[in-house]
């Protein structure tokens, strides 16, 4: 599926909605990404906390159903430890992520309890991982496309017509983002592996309706 295809899907499917809809939100929200990712064969790895910021329009399908397009910026990566002459190798990659989330409201009295799902299409925009103290730029190294399952759950707080909410939503990916394997940087550790992305994102976020 080329860049253009899943473009061109995301722009008719939110139109296509849009047409549907009784009401219609625009919003903004941030957080952070307890980012890490899942190795084969395994490699120990830790975890890093990075940003996370987006935008959100979401259409009204049913009474308590919605359908929403997020285009955020994120950034995912982990820290590979007791990697031959270093101790530790963060790795931090920047996407444009595209999710396209429903979410089912339930009228629980003033706070509004939802669950979220959804999928996500992250365009890469630069990668690099730190030797002792330099980064390097290693974009060529990293596939420049990654599909990801969502699910989530979060809390709305309705403000009259608009509304503040939080959400917690794990991103599991789905491809090899390994462009190399059994490769070697030459001023790096092996890169005989597979590698997948696995997110978890705390959110909070306002939005109004139109």
């Amino acid at each position: 599926m080329t860049r253009k295809t899943v473009l061109m899907f995301l722009v008719i499917f939110a139109v296509s909605t849009a047409a549907l809809t009784a009401q219609t939100y625009l919003g903004i929200y941030g957080g952070a990404n307890f980012a890490n990712v899942s190795v084969d064969p395994d490699v120990t790895h830790d975890g890093s906390v990075l940003p996370v910021a987006g935008l959100l329009c979401e259409f009204t399908v049913a009474s308590n159903l919605t359908v929403s397009l997020q285009p955020t910026y994120m950034q995912k990566g982990s820290v590979a430890l007791d990697q031959g002459w270093y101790d530790e190798v963060p790795f931090v990659a920047d996407y444009l992520s595209l999710p396209v989330m429903a979410a089912y409201r339930f009228d629980a009295g003033w706070v509004k309890p939802y669950v979220t799902a959804g999928f996500s299409v992250d365009f890469l925009l630069a990668a690099r991982e730190k030797l002792n103290t330099k980064w390097y730029a290693i974009d060529d190294y990293v596939e420049k496309t990654d599909l990801t399952l969502n699910i989530g759950a979060g809390a709305m707080l309705p403000m009259g017509d608009n509304a503040l909410f939080v959400e917690l939503r794990y991103l599991h990916g789905l491809p090899n983002l390994n462009a190399k394997k059994g490769e070697r940087i030459w001023f790096g550790p092996s890169l005989d592996f597979e590698l997948m992305s696995r997110n978890v994102v705390a959110l909070v976020g306002y939005k109004i309706a139109l």
